[in-house]
C-alpha cells in the first residue's frame, strides 16, 4: 500500500483553530461564570442565614417577653388585696373582666393552699390541681412557674399555664393561675415570613412542637426532636446555622434557644430560593457564552481562512516535490512564520536541486572508477598468477637442491669413515690413497654443482623480490584509486592494504631466503677450499707417508665441517621450500581478494547506475520539463 493509503486524515486544521478560538473565549468566561456564580451563591447563602438569624433572634425575644408580660400581669393581680383575702365572689368579679379584655388568655384561676381552686373565669367545673408542676413549684417558694405545653380542653389550643403566689402577711395562701393560648405565637410566626418558602416554628425543649404555620402540626404536638437543628440546640448549642435535608430538600436553618423559657426557635428557607439569584446569574453567564462562543466561532472561520489559503498553496508545491519536480517555488506575501516556512521551503527546494545534480555528477564518476579499479583488478590477478608460476620453479629447484645436499652428506660421511680407517691404518691409506683422491674430486664436483644451483635460486629470488615490489606498486595504485571513490572506495582500500601487506610479506620472504642462499655459498667455496686442500694433501700425503696420520686428521676436520655445511644446505633448502610454499598460499590469499575487488568493483558499478536511474526521477531545470513533454 501507498503512503497516501496508508496515512488517515485527522481534524482540519480550520476545525482545529475554530475549536481553539471558542476554548480561548468560552473557557474564562466559563472559569469567571462558575467563580461568580459560586460567590454569589456563598454570599446568598450568606445572607440567609444573617436574615435568618434577626428572625430567629426576633421571634426568641417575642415570645419571652409574652410570656414575661403574662407572668408579670399574674403577680400584680396576685399581690392586691381583694386576691389576698380569697373571696370567690370578689374573685370572681376581678377576674372575669381581666379574662375578657385579653383574648390570650384562656382561663383564670384561683387555687387556694389544698390544690383546689375556688374560682374560675369560665364557671367550669372547679378542679384539684394539687399535684401540676406550676401549683407545687409556687408553693415551694418560687416566684412563679410555667407549665409545660398542653392542649386545652376547651379549645383544643396549645396552651401554658402560668402560677404566681398568693401572699398574705409574708405567708403563701394560694395561686393565681393564667392559662396562656399560643394563638398568639401565631401571628409572630406569620409576621416574620419574607419569602415564598421561608417559615418559621417553636419547639419546646423536648423537641415538640409549640407553634407551626400548619396548625395541625402544632395541634398534634409533633415531636420535631429528630430535626437536624433542633436536635441540635436541645444539645446544648444555643444557637448556629445549618444545612440540612428533608425529604430531598436542601434547607437553610439558623436556630436559637430562648433565654428565658428554653423554647428552640427555628427560622429556615430552601436553598433554592435562598439561591434564586445564582440561577438567574448562571442564566446570564449561559448566554454570554453563548454570544462568545458566536463570536469565537466567526473570528475562528476569518482567521482559518486567512492561514489555511497559503499553506494550501505550500501543500501544492509539496505534491509537486513529492513528485520529483524541483523546479517550483512557492509565492507566499505574509511575512509571518507561514512566509518563513514557504521561504525555508524554497531554500530547501534550490538546495535539494544542488543535491541531486551532485549525486548525479558523483555516481557518473564513481562508474567511472569502477571500471578502472577492474581493470587494475585483472592486472594485479595476472601479476599474481606469473609471482605463483615462478614460486613452483623456486620450489622445484630447491627440492632438488635439497636431494643433492642429502646425497653429499651421504658420500662425505664415507669420506670420514674411509678417513677414520687410514688414520687407524696408514699403509692402506696409502695404498689406497688413489680412491680417495678420485671420491674427494666427486665431492668437489657436487659441491660445485650445488654452488651453481645455489646462484640460480638466487637469481630466482631476485625474480620473486622484482614480483613482490611490482604487486606493492600495483596495491598503492589500487589504494589511491580506492581513495578517489570517495565512500564507496573504503572497501576497496581495505583490499588494496591487504595486497600490500602480502606483497610485503612474499619480499621479506625472498630477503630471507636470500640470506640462506648467501650462507649455502659461503658453505659451498668453504667446502671447494677444503676439498682443494684435501686433494693436495692426498697428493704430498703420497710423497710423505710420515705425514699421513696429521694430514687425515685434518681430512677428518675438514670432512666433518663439510658435512655441516651440507646439512646447513639441505636445511635452508628446506626453508627455501617451505617459503615458497608461504608465497604460493599468500598468492592464492591474493588471488581470492583480487576477486573480491573486481566483485565489489561490479557491485559499486551496479550501485551508481542504480544511483543515476534513482536521480533521473528528479526534475532540476525547466528544459527537462521541456523533454519530458
Amino acid at each position: 500500500m501507498s503512503d497516501e493509503a496508508n496515512f488517515k486524515k485527522g481534524l482540519s486544521l480550520r476545525f482545529k483553530l475554530i475549536t481553539f478560538f471558542v476554548l480561548v473565549a468560552v473557557l474564562p468566561l466559563l472559569a469567571g461564570g462558575i467563580w461568580s456564580i459560586i460567590n454569589v451563591k456563598s454570599e446568598l447563602i450568606k445572607n440567609t442565614h444573617h436574615s435568618n438569624m434577626l428572625i430567629t433572634d426576633q421571634i426568641a425575644n417575642q415570645v419571652d417577653q409574652l410570656i414575661k408580660n403574662r407572668i408579670d400581669l399574674a403577680a400584680s393581680l396576685a399581690k392586691t388585696t381583694n386576691v389576698s383575702k380569697m373571696d370567690p365572689e370578689e374573685l370572681k368579679s376581678l377576674i372575669t373582666p381581666i379574662k375578657d379584655y385579653y383574648p390570650d388568655i384562656d382561663v383564670i384561676g384561683i387555687i387556694d393552699k389544698s390544690g383546689r381552686q375556688i374560682v374560675r373565669s369560665d364557671d367550669n367545673k372547679l378542679l384539684d390541681l394539687h399535684d401540676r408542676s406550676y401549683f407545687t413549684e409556687v408553693m415551694a417558694g418560687k416566684e412563679y412557674s410555667v407549665s409545660d405545653v398542653v392542649i386545652s380542653r376547651s379549645n383544643g389550643k396549645p396552651i401554658v399555664v402560668i402560677g404566681t403566689p398568693i401572699k398574705k402577711n409574708g405567708g403563701i395562701e394560694g395561686v393565681f393561675q393564667i392559662s396562656l393560648i399560643l394563638a398568639g405565637l401565631d401571628n409572630i410566626l406569620a409576621a416574620s415570613k419574607t419569602g415564598q418558602t421561608d417559615y418559621s416554628f417553636i419547639t419546646d425543649s423536648k423537641g415538640k412542637v409549640v407553634a407551626h404555620p400548619d396548625h395541625q402540626i402544632a395541634a398534634k404536638r409533633t415531636d420535631f426532636s429528630a430535626l437536624a437543628p433542633v436536635e441540635t440546640a436541645i444539645k446544648g448549642q444555643n444557637k448556629g446555622s445549618l444545612e440540612y435535608l428533608i425529604d430531598g430538600t436542601s434547607w437553610q436553618s439558623y436556630y436559637c434557644v430562648t433565654p428565658f423559657l428554653k423554647w428552640v426557635v427555628v427560622t429556615q428557607q430552601t436553598t433554592a430560593e435562598a439561591t434564586a439569584e445564582a440561577n438567574i446569574l448562571a442564566q446570564n453567564t449561559l448566554l454570554v457564552l453563548a454570544l462568545g462562543a458566536l463570536a469565537a466561532v466567526l473570528v475562528g472561520v476569518l482567521f482559518s481562512t486567512m492561514t489555511i489559503r497559503p499553506l494550501n498553496a505550500l501543500k501544492k508545491e509539496l505534491l509537486s516535490l513529492a513528485e520529483g519536480d524541483l523546479t517550483q517555488n512557492v509565492q507566499v506575501k505574509s511575512r509571518d512564520e507561514i512566509g518563513e516556512l514557504a521561504h525555508t521551503f524554497n531554500k530547501t527546494v534550490v538546495q535539494l536541486r544542488e543535491l541531486i545534480v551532485g549525486i548525479k555528477a558523483s555516481s557518473n564518476q564513481l562508474s567511472s572508477h569502477s571500471q578502472e579499479l577492474a581493470s587494475s583488478s585483472e592486472e594485479v590477478s595476472a601479476t599474481i598468477e606469473e609471482v605463483a608460476g615462478t614460486a613452483n620453479e623456486v620450489a622445484a629447484i630447491s627440492t632438488q637442491g635439497a636431494e643433492n645436499a642429502e646425497e653429499s652428506a651421504r658420500e662425505s660421511e664415507q669420506v670420514l669413515q674411509v678417513a677414520v680407517e687410514g688414520n687407524q691404518a696408514v699403509r692402506q691409506t696409502i695404498e689406497k690413497m688413489g680412491s680417495i683422491s678420485s671420491a674427494s674430486e666427486n665431492v668437489s664436483s657436487a659441491i660445485e654443482k650445488l654452488s651453481k644451483q645455489s646462484n640460480k635460486i638466487g637469481e630466482i629470488i631476485n625474480t620473486i623480490t622484482n614480483i613482490a615490489d611490482q604487486t606493492n606498486l600495483l596495491a598503492l595504485n589500487a589504494a589511491i584509486e580506492a581513495a578517489r571513490a570517495g565512500e564507496h572506495g573504503r572497501g576497496f582500500s581495505v583490499v588494496a592494504e591487504e595486497v600490500r601487506n602480502l606483497a610485503e610479506q612474499s619480499a621479506t620472504a625472498a630477503n630471507e631466503i636470500t640470506d640462506l642462499i648467501k650462507e649455502i655459498q659461503f658453505g659451498v667455496e668453504e667446502a671447494i677450499r677444503a676439498m682443494r686442500y684435501g686433494n693436495e694433501e692426498v697428493s704430498e700425503g703420497a710423497q710423505i707417508a710420515n705425514n699421513a696420520g696429521a694430514s687425515l686428521e685434518q681430512i677428518i676436520k675438514a670432512i666433518e665441517k663439510n658435512i655441516a655445511v651440507i646439512k646447513d644446505v639441505a636445511d635452508g633448502a628446506k626453508q627455501i621450500n617451505e617459503g615458497t610454499q608461504q608465497l604460493t598460499a599468500a598468492n592464492e590469499q591474493i588471488t581470492s581478494t583480487i576477486q573480491q575487488v573486481s566483485g565489489a568493483a561490479q557491485e559499486l558499478a551496479n550501485i551508481a547506475f542504480e544511483l543515476r536511474n534513482r536521480t533521473e526521477r528528479f526534475k532540476v531545470n525547466s528544459s527537462e520539463n521541456d523533454q519530458n513533454a
